[in-house]
């Protein structure tokens, strides 16, 4: 049986998501959103509607054991009947990215 954990081999992404909840804080208030899966290019939120297709909007994104990392992202999607909303990964640090890969690294089954 597949390891439902990464996306099937036919998904056109270039970076798997892991479906793994983790706290997004939305600033300035930060709003907490748990996510439904993230990937190296960008994440899925549910159940909240960021905005229009294309606006910008920065996350603080908690990976359990490596701490807050701030990202610029954008909206790529929606979800289904409009319930969630997938975010690009526009710009983050390399301290950030160093980060967020050595976490993902974590559910790749070559690990």
């Amino acid at each position: 049986m597949a390891d439902e954990t990464f996306s099937p081999a036919w998904e056109k992404r270039c970076s798997p998501r892991i479906a793994v909840g983790l706290p997004v804080l939305i600033p300035p208030e930060d709003q907490k959103i748990m996510s439904e899966n993230i990937s190296l290019k960008g994440c899925f939120l549910p159940n909240v509607d960021l905005g229009r297709l294309g606006d910008m909007i920065i996350l603080k994104i908690d990976l359990p054991g490596f701490g807050f990392f701030t990202v610029e992202t954008r909206v790529a999607h929606k979800g289904e009947n409009s319930q969630g909303t997938g975010l690009e990964f526009m710009s983050m640090n390399d301290e950030a990215r160093k980060r967020l890969s050595e976490f993902l690294s974590i559910f790749s089954p070559d690990s």
